[in-house]
């Protein structure tokens, strides 16, 4: 289940450094809460430590994400509630988020030793809504990103 969440710590944090204003910096992202809604929701809540140079605030309206393993659906990411970071400040702000298992039988074929898969097996397609200065929203796109390639970008 560990390497679950770090997959969804990395395509929050990749989500997060996309930021249409340049000023924002996502120095940290910590696992904040896990709680498991039924067999195949669970909520998780992540700490991101940003620091907004702006001079005005930034809201990270919505996200939204779907994670496919070998072309089908393996979990889908909402973001459950909006999160803003107050201009010109370094603050810590949680990010709540509704994971989905698609289908949990997937989950069982692939063994539940999750050390043994290959990251570069799931693929990420999604989508963050970010508000900023005067309520003008921009949205980022990932289309059919292999998660391999995905956390060497937020590596660099």
């Amino acid at each position: 289940m560990r390497r679950i969440v770090y997959i969804f710590i990395v395509c929050l944090g990749l989500f997060a450094s996309c930021s249409p204003v340049k000023q924002l910096n996502v120095e940290k992202v910590t696992l904040s809460e896990f709680r498991m809604e039924s067999s195949t929701k669970a909520t998780i809540v992540f700490n991101f430590s940003v620091e907004n140079y702006a001079q005005y605030p930034v809201a990270l309206v919505s996200t939204e994400a779907t994670i496919k393993k070998d072309l089908d659906l393996f979990a889908t990411v909402l973001l459950k509630d909006e999160v803003s970071v107050q201009p010109a400040t370094k603050e810590s702000v949680k990010v709540p988020v509704e994971v989905t298992l698609c289908d949990p039988m997937s989950l069982l074929s692939m063994g539940l030793n999750m050390r043994n898969w290959d990251i570069n097996d799931f693929v990420v397609t999604g989508k963050i809504v970010l508000r900023g200065k005067n309520g003008a929203k921009v949205t980022h796109k990932i289309k059919d990103m292999p998660l391999g390639t995905l956390l060497n970008r937020i590596e660099k």
